[in-house]
């Protein structure tokens, strides 16, 4: 059996595009499970099959194109498979491609660190030279098709007004690569995640973070709130000792997971925001993560040396109101 490298629906959840391991690709009808056709492609196609979007439906359905070569796009009927354009870049590997929110355009992103748009009846494009300063990896259209966002390897997000070609905002809140971005439907904020795993929230017109739990930051707090009222009170060995307690990983969790309550538990701490987004682990872990609030409570009155692995429980006894 050959392995399925990518497979994307079309907008009314009909039909499937799917590309296979050896660089055929073909569409179903997914009702009847039945393969409709295969797509003849052409070119070295396996550098687009790690591509997180290497096809897109039309938003009505009748076309779908697709990256069949290194430096190719190639638009297909999406009801009988028939050939309608094929659109040459010119030496730069493309790694992403998507329509317009009206099926007028298409958007390609590439290595060469730029983006281009394509009319979809004809050959004429418009390409946003440097957008980056290295490659230009995953890119989306805004619900209205005027803003381009573009996420690439140089670690950071931009927004580009396509009417008048000029980049608006640059997100630089990221580590690592950005592989993967996404408009909010009203346009207001945009979500892009890194290699790392790491998802940021910001919002689109000053690419201001809007909120996540920085688990560091969170430590260092928590390790202040803990030690900080004894400087100058007890002597400094005694300082340094409870320093190292609150050094271990343990110290890194129960900090994050302080915050994670704060933001469930603390009415006040999210009176700003309509809706909170908690991007977690796997289901087995959330579901541990979930319980550690009783697990604590039973921890805490049955502990009496008043010490644990995340050093002295006061850090946790302050905040056992909310856990709880």
């Amino acid at each position: 059996a050959k392995a399925l490298e990518f497979q994307t629906v079309s907008p009314s959840g009909d039909l499937a595009f799917a590309m296979c391991s050896d660089g055929s690709h073909f569409l179903w009808r997914i009702a009847e499970q039945k393969r409709l056709f295969d797509l003849s492609g052409s070119g070295d196609v396996g550098h687009v099959t790690q591509s997180r979007q290497c096809a897109s439906f039309s938003p009505d359905g009748s076309c779908v194109v697709v990256l069949t070569g290194a430096d190719e796009v190639t638009l297909y009927d999406g009801k009988d498979g028939e050939l309608l354009r094929r659109f040459t870049v010119g030496g730069s590997p493309l790694n992403t491609v998507e329509f317009s929110p009206d099926g007028t355009m298409l958007l390609t992103a590439s290595e060469a660190s730029r983006a281009t748009i394509w009319t979809a009846v004809s050959e004429d494009q418009v390409r946003l030279e440097e957008a980056h300063r290295d490659v230009v990896y995953q890119v989306d259209f805004d619900r209205t098709g005027r803003y381009l966002l573009a996420g690439s390897f140089d670690k950071t997000a931009s927004i580009w007004d396509l009417t008048n070609r000029r980049r608006e905002v640059v997100y630089e809140g990221h580590t690592k690569e950005v592989v993967a971005v996404d408009f909010h439907p009203d346009g207001l904020v945009a979500a892009t995640l890194d290699a790392g795993g790491h998802l940021h929230v910001w919002r689109t017109d000053n690419a201001e973070a809007v909120f996540r739990i920085d688990p560091e930051s969170a430590a260092r707090t928590y390790r202040e709130r803990m030690v900080g009222p004894y400087r100058g009170v007890l002597p400094a060995a005694a300082v340094r000792s409870m320093e190292e307690q609150f050094s271990g990983s343990c110290t890194l969790e129960i900090a994050a997971f302080d915050e994670f309550s704060r933001l469930l538990g603390d009415d006040a701490a999210t009176e700003d925001f309509d809706h909170l987004v908690f991007d977690t682990a796997p289901t087995g872990h959330t579901l541990r993560l979930l319980t550690l609030p009783s697990a604590w409570s039973g921890f805490m009155d049955a502990n009496t040396t008043g010490t644990s692995c995340l050093g002295p429980l006061a850090g946790l006894q302050t905040q056992r109101q909310i856990y709880a």
